[in-house]
């Protein structure tokens, strides 16, 4: 894993939904959320632990990635 993984690896991605607004709820491994990126009435988002980084995935949408896509969305 290069230096730059490494960092992307060290992000907390919850954190930062947190500070952006975005209400997380618990839901297995992971958490739930209403999706930032279109009109979303109920959580259609999943932030999960993927390998060595938090990953975002929309299932109404279709957006997803790690914390550097989530940052350029």
């Amino acid at each position: 894993m290069d230096s730059f993984s490494n960092k992307i690896a060290e992000i907390d991605l919850p954190a930062i939904f947190e500070t952006e607004g975005i209400q997380l709820r618990c839901y297995g491994n992971g958490y739930q959320f209403q999706c930032v990126f279109h009109q979303d009435q109920h959580p259609s988002g999943s932030l999960y632990n993927k390998g060595d980084r938090w990953r975002f995935r929309c299932f109404g949408c279709g957006e997803g990635g790690d914390a550097v896509d989530f940052v350029q969305k």
